[in-house]
């Protein structure tokens, strides 16, 4: 699994950062493969978006292939986080976000990709027209409670029940 932070500890709000463009996170997602999995790395510079596209989809099916001799079933997976973000900040900034042409390069056998945004800006993702939507749903205040004390530390039920309601779960 390969995971793309779009979000990237809001720094995907500086204009230095654009971690939203092509060039950035293709560079990010294809090097973090090659060194999980053994794949090419990606080392060119200054092309075209459809270049490092093209590249990501040799080294995506180059690390599926990887993946597959080791075991026939496995899968690629790349979880693209918070990609409403990354749409937001190519729009703020005038540009095209990489996760646009993501989300539209077709179907790869044995690769699936998942991006995760907020509902309400699902519609930023201009999502292909077969997708699966999964919602996730809040913490319950159990649930809250039992990640507060196992990660954090040792909460009462007041300070847990302020965090859920501050977070919405």
């Amino acid at each position: 699994c390969i995971l793309f932070d779009s979000y990237g500890k809001g720094k995907y709000k500086d204009p230095q950062d654009k971690r939203h463009l092509h060039r950035n996170a293709i560079m990010q997602i294809a090097n973090q493969m090659a060194q999980n999995l053994g794949s090419d790395l990606l080392l060119i510079r200054n092309q075209s978006d459809d270049v490092y596209l093209r590249e990501l989809i040799k080294r995506i099916k180059q690390a599926v292939s990887i993946l597959k001799e080791r075991n026939e079933s496995s899968y690629l997976t790349l979880i693209v986080d918070a990609a409403d973000n990354s749409i937001s900040a190519a729009h703020s900034s005038g540009d095209k976000s990489f996760v646009q042409d993501l989300l539209n390069i077709g179907t790869i056998e044995g690769f699936n990709l998942i991006v995760t945004t907020r509902s309400h800006r699902k519609d930023l993702l201009d999502l292909p027209t077969k997708y699966l939507d999964l919602e996730l749903t809040p913490f319950s205040i159990n649930e809250t409670s039992l990640y507060l004390n196992e990660k954090v530390q040792k909460v009462s039920k007041d300070q847990a029940l302020e965090f859920h309601q501050l977070t919405y779960g």
